[in-house]
C-alpha cells in the first residue's frame, strides 16, 4: 500500500505523467484510447491518495455502496445481504499505514 500511495500521489502531482503511464498501460494491454478521451476520462478521476482520504467529503466504501444498491435494483443481489457490504468495509489497514480514521459508508450515502 506504501508503493500504491506513493505512485498515486506522484501520478496525482504530474498530469503528463498520469496520461503518458496510463496511454501505455492501457495499450500495452490491449485498449487504446484517443488523447481526447483519455485526457477527459482522467479530468474525471484521481488516484486515491492520502490527500484524497484526508477530504472532509471523502466515505470509504461509497461506491461499493452505491453498486450494491444497483445490483439490488437489478435484481442481482437481495436487499437483505446488503448489509453484508457494510460489514466488509474494514479501514483497519488504511489507519495503520496512513494514520488516517477515515469516514466509513454506513448506508446512509445516496
Amino acid at each position: 500500500m506504501d508503493a500504491y500511495l506513493k505512485a498515486a500521489e506522484e501520478l496525482n502531482a504530474d498530469s503528463d505523467l498520469l496520461f503518458n503511464t496510463c496511454k501505455t498501460f492501457y495499450k500495452e494491454n490491449g485498449r487504446e484510447y484517443s488523447d481526447s478521451n483519455l485526457k477527459a476520462d482522467l479530468d474525471r478521476r484521481k488516484l486515491i491518495d492520502k490527500k484524497f482520504m484526508e477530504a472532509e467529503d471523502y466515505i470509504y466504501g461509497k461506491g461499493m455502496w452505491q453498486v450494491a444498491q444497483f445490483f439490488v435494483k437489478s435484481g442481482k443481489i437481495e436487499e437483505d445481504h446488503l448489509e453484508n457490504v457494510l460489514k466488509s468495509l474494514d479501514t483497519n489497514y488504511i489507519k495503520q499505514v496512513t494514520g488516517l480514521d477515515v469516514t466509513v459508508e454506513n448506508g446512509e450515502s445516496k
